[in-house]
């Protein structure tokens, strides 16, 4: 059980409303990108195109995340995310439209559409919201708390997506993502912010957030390569269907996990818990490449995607508070813009190497690559995130 008991009850009430914006909206993304590039192999036949459609939305969040997270210094929190769920809506709005043509205008439509809904970069200021708003030895809980709205989210769209847009087709994906978006927003009106006039800092590039950061780039990167692979190998062995069966399975039991481990770690105050997502990240990426090699049946697979899921969702949890436990609350929008920033270039970047690798409609000879450059890529970035072992992420408390 989380310790929200702990928490005032009116920051409580802000938290769960924040958990709910970032539900709808995280849903309205989960719901697109199991199947965008089953989508986009209806205009090209280019894996790197098709890695650029499902990559345009994680690069343009990429290149947002700073300024609305400045912006949100300095602005206010709410009206940022307002704006950023409005772009959102308009870009999913472009990408239902892209059906309607075909070829390469399709493709660079859909490509467009995706970057301009990726602008709506809120995922910085509704986290320094939900973190400027709880006490220092609260943080974990916070983002616990956020993490069930990002897990649900996470949990129904990316196991339910095939399933429902096998039912209803693909592009009908964009019509629910705008639905949510809508609902986002106008849950936003009953929120308020707790903070205004805030004194914005001069954006300083602390080593403590390039680290965590460096390390969300380089699992990001392997991250979206698994994704990509997996979305590929999987909805061509299996069918669309079985593709979501085999998700929900592995994302359900290891959410579950993740929550029993991370409030294990909280009532301990063990510090060590980004680490362990990681190890859990690179024991995954094995597991699952060990899967491949002996060609698991369905529904089996599911249970060699568990562990990795476990650690993706565990480093979700632990990641922010890494770098919040080490700042000022002055400088919360701006660092953890920094963080997103680098996280979701990743995503993006992961996507176009996915893209290119595993490319379109089946397996590839060489089908072991995307994995062997994904796990390097989780050492590399286990090994940037080892000093944090011993500094923990709260030695520094921001009033």
């Amino acid at each position: 059980m989380l310790k929200a008991d702990s928490l005032d009850r009116d920051v409580l009430k802000t938290l769960t409303k924040l958990s709910l914006i970032q539900f709808l909206r995280m849903s309205g993304v989960f719901f697109i990108i199991p199947v965008l590039a089953v989508y986009s192999e209806r205009f090209t036949d280019s894996g790197i195109l098709i890695g650029l459609s499902l990559g345009a939305y994680e690069i343009s969040m990429a290149l947002m995340q700073i300024p609305s997270g400045r912006l949100s210094d300095k602005f206010g929190r709410i009206p940022v995310i307002q704006f950023g769920l409005t772009l959102f809506i308009v870009g999913n709005s472009l990408s239902y439209l892209s059906f309607y043509f075909n070829g390469l205008e399709g493709i660079y439509i859909l490509i467009i559409s995706r970057f301009i809904a990726g602008t709506g970069a809120i995922s910085t200021p509704l986290t320094s919201l939900s973190q400027e708003i709880v006490p220092s030895d609260r943080k974990n809980t916070a983002m616990a708390i956020m993490g069930v709205g990002i897990g649900l989210s996470f949990l129904l769209g990316t196991a339910f997506s095939p399933i429902i847009s096998s039912l209803i087709q693909i592009q009908n994906m964009f019509l629910i993502s705008i639905i949510l978006g809508i609902a986002a927003i106008l849950s936003m009106l009953n929120v308020r912010e707790h903070r205004y006039g805030r004194m914005v800092e001069k954006l300083k590039m602390d080593k403590h957030v390039i680290r965590v950061s460096m390390g969300a780039f380089l699992f990001s990167i392997a991250g979206f390569i698994i994704i990509y692979s997996d979305q590929i190998y999987f909805s061509f062995k299996f069918g669309l269907f079985n593709y979501g069966v085999i998700l929900f399975i592995s994302v359900l039991f290891s959410g579950v996990i993740a929550i029993f481990i991370s409030e294990s770690y909280a009532r301990k105050k063990n510090k060590k818990l980004i680490l362990l997502a990681s190890f859990l990240m690179i024991a995954g990426i094995i597991i699952l490449f060990a899967g491949f090699l002996e060609y698991i049946s369905f529904p089996m697979i599911s249970l060699f995607l568990i562990c990795y899921y476990t650690g993706f969702s565990l480093y979700e949890i632990s990641a922010v508070p890494a770098i919040t436990g080490k700042i000022r609350r002055e400088s919360y929008g701006s660092s953890i813009g920094i963080f997103y920033s680098m996280l979701f270039l990743g995503n993006g970047i992961g996507a176009l190497i996915g893209g290119s690798l595993a490319g379109v409609g089946n397996m590839p000879e060489n089908y072991a690559l995307p994995f062997i450059i994904a796990l390097v890529l989780s050492i590399i970035s286990t090994l940037i995130l080892w000093p944090l072992s011993k500094t923990g992420n709260d030695s520094y408390n921001p009033g």
